[in-house]
């Protein structure tokens, strides 16, 4: 019985994707490239390693993705200037109405195109919008899905516990601040 009871629990977990594993025992966020709507750049988020990472799964179709949109504007004009990069992985069929989306909010930060879903896939997305927060550390800190504007302190709270690790682990690294500036270090 035991061993059917490890089984299925170990199934569980696979079937949940990395979104289960506790804040404790956080799993390293599986990396992937995309290019941006426009076609112009690839974004690869280890490149991003050493930020902490706000992924934002998302459609222009999506209502509650829409509703959402002004307040990762919000985190990203509060955060965004030091170690906190927004990134927006969309799954729209094509990139002509996340353009537009895009245009129309007159959002700053970078969305990229995940067609097909693939990556949303290898990071157990299961509606939209799904949140992801990646610390420096490049391990999954936190994943949820849906929004409501309730959900936002919370979120805020998560972003400023990892950047201020971050912040400590850096200084930790480099207490003389001679890193500053070399690769790695998008």
């Amino acid at each position: 019985m035991k061993q059917i009871t490890t089984v299925f629990a170990l199934l569980l977990a696979l079937a949940a994707g990395p979104a289960a594993a506790a804040d404790d025992d956080a799993a390293l966020a599986p990396d992937f490239t995309l290019t941006t709507l426009d076609g112009k750049e690839a974004v690869t988020l280890s490149a991003l390693r050493g930020k902490v990472v706000y992924l934002d799964f998302w459609a222009s179709w999506c209502g509650p993705c829409r509703q959402s949109f002004p307040e990762v504007k919000k985190l990203h004009a509060e955060y965004g200037k030091g170690d906190f990069v927004v990134l927006a992985v969309n799954l729209d069929r094509s990139t002509a109405p996340a353009l537009r989306f895009m245009d129309s909010q007159k959002a700053e930060f970078t969305a990229v195109f995940d067609q097909g879903g693939k990556v949303a896939a290898r990071y157990g997305v299961r509606g939209i919008p799904t949140t992801v927060l990646i610390g420096a550390d490049g391990r999954i800190a936190h994943q949820v899905s849906g929004f409501h504007p309730k959900m936002m302190p919370d979120l805020k709270a998560r972003i400023e516990s990892l950047l201020e690790e971050a912040a400590a682990a850096a200084k930790r690294d480099d207490p003389d601040g001679q890193a500053a500036g070399k690769p790695g270090k998008i």
